[in-house]
């Protein structure tokens, strides 16, 4: 079977430590160029791959190289540019998060991409990690009865001092991290039909001046679900990273223990009980359940499928992505909304 014939464009952490990885020791893909500002990182990849070719211009390697794919895992503000300058060489995309830092941009590469009748695929691994996978499971068991409420939690403690502090370069944990658990929390959720009701957006410790706490509140349009993700870089505690609450039950995920505890009830098993419908109490009490819980939830065990397996399917044999064109499109909108909600800003 014939190699994609594969150009990796920026060499920095991601793109060294799981683009490159995954592109060359690929049975499907053939790394032919990489670009990058920095020759020292160049001479980095073309030392350990010599067929490989190097260059710092963009547009000069799409002219001589004429690749197949080319995989956009430079710094966002450069996406658009270089994600339309590849559609239009012929070249199909896989691009890192976020997409776009504006909904404008995202609808100009979406509008290339029908008009050249390109692929593009954006990388949202964080929907795939056992924990997300596991939620979209206990969601669609039905055990917990109806979701009425998702909360997703992210925090450690850490001053940020790149340029994700920075917003001239679209920084900030809304587009960094925000767009990984947004996406993660539709994705267990079953949909991306949400609207932002509720944001806020601070700078607590990052040397720079974007934020690096985000607090956002989305509400499911398909099944009314609160979905809730929240992310601090000033928290020096762990904290339960997931929090699914159901008419039967709840479930949430330990940072400690890296484990699921769940805890619903068989509505068939609840005792009878009417509403009071007067101001007196009976016998001054107050109502109380009692309730036999069940804690023996089983998980299927499946593993999911690996990024650039789907890639080349998606690719070659029209298979499904795992991120759809549609999802990334409210992604980006849904960080739009977001910052235009923001209160800390009012």
């Amino acid at each position: 079977m014939k190699k994609i014939r594969t150009v990796l464009v920026g060499l920095g952490r991601i793109g060294w430590a799981y683009h490159l990885p995954q592109i060359s020791s690929s049975k499907n893909f053939e790394l032919t160029a990489v670009v990058d500002p920095m020759q020292e990182r160049l001479d980095e990849v073309t030392g350990k791959f010599p067929a490989c070719h190097g260059y710092k211009d963009y547009d000069e390697m799409l002219s001589a190289e004429k690749p197949d794919l080319v995989v956009v895992a430079s710094p966002t503000i450069f996406h658009k540019d270089q994600i339309i300058a590849a559609f239009r060489a012929g070249a199909d995309v896989f691009a890192e998060k976020p997409l776009t830092a504006e909904v404008a941009e995202t609808q100009a590469i979406v509008a290339e991409m029908e008009k050249t009748g390109r692929k593009l695929m954006v990388y949202q691994p964080r929907r795939l990690d056992k924990d997300c996978l596991q939620a979209q499971e206990i969601i669609n068991s039905g055990v917990l009865g109806k979701i009425h409420q998702l909360r997703r939690n992210v925090r450690n403690y850490s001053r940020r001092n790149d340029w994700q502090a920075l917003s001239r370069f679209a920084g900030g944990m809304l587009n960094n991290y925000g767009v990984h658990y947004m996406d993660q929390a539709c994705f267990a959720a079953g949909s991306f039909a949400v609207k932002c009701e509720y944001c806020e957006l601070r700078r607590i410790n990052a040397l720079g001046d974007a934020e690096d706490f985000v607090k956002v509140i989305l509400r499911n349009q398909d099944n009314d679900m609160a979905v809730e993700v929240e992310i601090s870089q000033s928290c020096s505690f762990p904290c339960n990273q997931w929090h699914i609450e159901g008419e039967y039950g709840t479930a949430f995920y330990s940072s400690d223990t890296r484990e699921w505890q769940i805890r619903y009830a068989d509505p068939a098993d609840f005792a009878e009980k009417t509403l009071q419908s007067d101001l007196a109490a009976n016998g001054r009490q107050y109502p109380r359940d009692q309730v036999q819980w069940s804690e023996n939830f089983h998980f299927s065990g499946e593993e999911p499928q690996e990024f650039y397996d789907n890639l080349y399917r998606f690719l070659t044999a029209g298979g499904e992505p795992i991120v759809k064109i549609s999802e990334t499109v409210k992604i980006i909108e849904m960080l739009d909304a977001a910052r235009k909600a923001d209160h800390s800003r009012k």
